[in-house]
């Protein structure tokens, strides 16, 4: 299991969930608003993105941001730019939690994500946003090339992650236990 620490206390965690599959999740601080994640065009970018959005106690919406906001398409978990089998939001731990379970990335390796947050209700303005290049086999996690490069804390795989696996699986179990 891998994890990133990401601006104003967001956190990205990830892990290989099968020969081709990654499961990730994202956090923020409070429980009030929206968390997304998404997968640009070019690093840093939203115009163009495709992002899953969360909201707590709301199901998971997909988005084509063509443009900044209002997002222009709404889009399923399957026509996203990474396809995802199960999405799913909760709030945990004083936090709300973006989980996306089984993306299907076209190759290994590094992956560019945007990310962005706010306490307001979905479509308001971000108040936290960032951009990562994430090696989601590896540990490497790159924050160059973006507006808020100093946000990107640290990035660890720690091979002896028992605790932090454990926190991970726990996640992915209330996501489905949400869903369902």
């Amino acid at each position: 299991d891998c994890a990133a620490e990401l601006a104003e206390g967001m956190r990205l965690n990830w892990r290989q969930a099968g020969s081709a599959l990654i499961d990730v999740a994202i956090t923020k601080p409070s429980t009030k608003g929206w968390i997304a994640l998404g997968f640009p065009e070019r690093l840093g970018r939203m115009t163009g993105a495709h992002a899953a959005v969360g909201e707590a106690g709301e199901a998971v919406t997909f988005w084509d941001l063509k443009w900044k906001l209002p997002p222009s398409k709404s889009l399923t978990a399957s026509t996203l730019r990474v396809p995802v089998g199960n999405a799913s939001s909760l709030t945990q731990n004083g936090g709300l939690v973006l989980t996306l379970s089984a993306l299907k990335f076209p190759s290994p390796g590094s992956v560019d994500l945007i990310y962005a947050s706010s306490d307001r209700g979905w479509s308001a303005f971000h108040s936290v946003r960032g951009g990562v290049s994430v090696d989601m086999v590896g540990n490497d996690v790159d924050g160059s090339g973006v507006d808020d490069a100093a946000n990107l804390k640290d990035a660890a795989c720690p091979g002896a992650g028992f605790l932090h696996g454990i926190g991970f699986l726990l996640v992915l179990a209330l996501s489905a236990f949400a869903a369902a």
